[in-house]
């Protein structure tokens, strides 16, 4: 009966161990008794014999100067004392309300980490820190109220709180620390203080419902993806003290449509607004030196930009897949980067840095001091209007990607340095036609295999050799002109070309390699023409499974034919030889014209040397001689010529000599009696003077 009949007494602090015995009557008449609190730990149902009290707390202590009371019934934590607040022995998993005392002075790192059911906290007045991670993963967390004496929130520190919708932050916080947001994904507001300075990486990354954005002139940076992926975000406003716009900072804000970089900015990082498709309007500010790379990359709605006179600095892509990009302008006074017909190029001209997608042209000649063509500067060109790009012969270099994705009916390459870089310069691009200036003396390996887009090649006149693999897997080539210089045919270099169907070379060529033409399957007339005195070669298995082969002509003499080198062209049933020089073969190889069995013979000249073509029967064709079988005819209009010439002199130098000849003649000559003489000579004067004016 120790606290019999204490009516007033309404809690009960017991900080011991063990439950202290007694029974019923301890706290009899203790009408106001409603709260009990005992240790953490204490597995009692009951104290000193109380049982039933509106409030069952368990509590105990933090440290030195701290102790908590949670309350059962609230799910309530109330923190007391004086100090830092760090994670505790509570149970995490049931705590739905955190009420921290006037006392405590700042939240240490991890303190409420991951309390899944924690729903709010109150932050009070004395706080001047958040630490790292302080309320990380607390996925329940809707409701913070912060007291007006915290300066510092740290990394992390309320990362993954998925049911904030809204935070203000106080006049006295002048630091958001790197991730300290990151993953609110229902957060839409944020009321930023005016003494905030600094927002770290990842600030408020992947806040898919904050709308609007507003940075306080006090803000002098703005981190790495700090507001990445905040896909609702629609208006930012960036204060009058901003120096640097970190590494994707706004990268993906997808429904960001204007931005207004003011003066006081500096630098703009890599990827700053990376995908940001709805962007239509950029300002830069007159302080702006450097522009990283990809940082416009993907703003596929922004329709011009003015770069100022202080950019000194633009990163490669930094505007790649902007579609409606028209023009990008350049300040007149900046000394680094000018524009021509808004394509943007160094300030001497000789580099090409991007030409805009949005451009209305259809075809570009790229000026003829122009020595390189910047990485990706036409990346993507096939969402635009643009067919047709020329390439002059003073490019001497051209950046990997330049031509990715871009679907060309036309590109004229008018240097060998294009052509040797083309590979690289046009990965997946979906170019139709290929033209090789005059100025290109050789195609190199690879230079244009697998495009599979490619319908016709046209080859100029200083080309001399076509390397390996040029051409091979072009699967959509259907014409092939090759220039008057072309010497050699490198190995498989067309092989793969299936919709080709006509090959003619000129009298340049010597050499065709192994496999040149290999699989051409809808080849089906092949006319060779062999420079003389050379060596001419045909590879093995130069024209091997061109299955719609059916005319071969060739011109001139071949030194050596390769083995199987016109193998199971399976249709092929006119082989026409017009040398006389037996060619050279593999006699113990795979014959010629193996699995050739519509091949009857090969035909060739009577003077033909040999009684076989490569090991295959010959059939001697007579070359008509037309000289020969038309001389009687040819003799005939000779003296016709000479005599009507003759006659024609006389009737215009004598022409009272020649009416007196011509009445003799038609005196003598019964069937020219019908007309007078007079008649006769008037026709064929006529006659004469019309075979003279025409």
């Amino acid at each position: 009966m120790a606290f019999n009949k204490c009516r007033a007494l309404s809690q009960v602090y017991y900080l011991g161990s063990n439950d202290p015995g007694g029974n019923g009557d301890v706290f009899k008449y203790c009408a106001s008794l409603t709260t009990v609190a005992v240790p953490h730990g204490y597995n009692d149902g009951s104290f000193c014999g109380k049982g039933s009290v509106s409030q069952w707390l368990t509590t105990d202590t933090c440290g030195d100067n701290i102790r908590w009371i949670f309350n059962e019934n609230t799910n309530t934590l109330n923190i007391y004392g004086r100090g830092e607040v760090s994670s505790c022995s509570w149970n995490k998993d049931i705590i739905e309300s955190v009420i921290i005392d006037a006392g405590i002075t700042s939240i240490g790192d991890n303190a409420f980490y991951n309390h899944s059911a924690l729903k709010s906290v109150i932050i009070p007045d004395s706080v001047t820190s958040i630490g790292n991670n302080a309320f990380d993963g607390c996925g329940s967390l809707n409701s913070v109220t912060m007291g007006n004496a915290v300066t510092s929130i740290g990394e992390s520190a309320f990362s993954g709180c998925r049911a904030i919708t809204s935070i203000i932050l106080p006049e006295s916080v002048t630091s958001i620390g790197e991730s300290a947001f990151n993953d609110c994904v229902t957060l839409e507001k944020v009321t930023m203080g005016s003494s905030v300075t600094f927002i770290g990486e990842s600030a408020f990354n992947s806040c898919k419902q904050l709308t609007a954005i507003d940075l306080p002139d006090s803000v002098t940076s703005v981190g790495a993806s700090a507001f990445y992926g905040c896909n609702a975000l629609k208006s930012v406003t960036l204060g009058n003290s901003v120096t640097s716009i970190g590494a994707n900072a706004f990268s993906s804000c997808i429904s960001l449509t204007s931005i207004n970089i003011p003066d006081s900015v500096i630098s703009i990082e890599k990827f700053a607004f990376y995908g940001c498709s709805a962007l239509k309007s950029v300002t830069l500010g007159n302080s702006v030196t450097s522009i990283g790379e990809s940082v416009f990359n993907g703003c596929e709605k922004l329709t011009s930009i003015d770069i100022p006179s202080s950019v000194n600095s633009i990163g490669a892509s930094s505007f790649l897949g902007c579609r409606s990009l028209q023009a990008i302008n350049v300040n007149s006074n900046n000394l680094n980067y000018t524009s021509i017909n808004g394509v943007l190029f160094d300030n001497e001209v000789k580099t090409l840095i991007q030409y805009p997608m949005g451009n209305s042209s259809s075809s570009y000649v790229i000026p003829d001091y122009v020595t390189s063509i910047g990485e990706s500067s036409f990346y993507g060109c096939s969402s635009s209007k643009l067919t047709s790009v020329e390439i002059p012969y003073s490019v001497t270099s051209i950046g990997t990607a330049a031509f990715y994705d871009c679907a060309l009916n036309i590109i004229t390459l008018g240097s060998n340095e294009a052509v040797s870089s083309f590979a690289t310069a046009c990965p997946y691009c979906q170019i139709k036609g290929i033209i090789i200036g005059n100025k290109v003396t050789s195609i190199g390996d690879n230079a244009f295999s697998s495009i599979s887009s490619l319908t016709t090649v046209t080859i100029g006149n200083e080309v001399t050799s076509i390397g390996d693999n040029a051409f091979s897997g072009c699967s959509s080539l259907t014409s092939v002109t090759i220039g008057k210089s072309v010497s050699s045919i490198g190995d498989y270099a067309f092989s793969g070309c299936k919709k080709l169907e006509v090959l003619t070379t000129p009298d340049s060529v010597t050499s065709i390699g192994e496999g040149a033409f290999l699989d051409c399957s809808m080849l089906k007339t092949v006319s060779l023409s062999l420079p003389k005195k050379e060596k001419n070669k045909i590879g093995e298995s130069a024209f091997s499974y061109c299955a719609a082969l059916e005319n071969v002509t060739v011109h001139g003499n071949l030194d050596y034919v390769g083995e199987g080198a016109f193998s199971y062209c399976k249709n092929l049933k006119s082989f026409i030889y017009k040398g006389t020089t037996a060619p050279r073969y593999e006699k113990d190889g795979i014959n010629v014209f193996h699995g050739c069995q519509n091949l009857v013979n090969v035909s060739v000249p009577e003077d033909y040397e040999r009684d076989d073509f490569c090991g295959f029967p010959i059939n001697l064709v007579r070359e008509p001689n037309f000289f020969k079988e038309n001389i009687v005819w040819i003799a005939i209009g000779g003296i016709v010529s000479i005599l009507g010439a003759v006659v024609g002199i006389l009737a215009w130098c004598f022409p009272k000599v020649w009416k007196n000849i011509w009445t003799k003649i038609w005196k003598a000559c019964s069937c020219c009696r019908r007309k007078k003489p007079d008649d006769m000579y008037s026709d064929l004067l006529e006659a004469d003077d019309y075979f003279y004016k025409y």
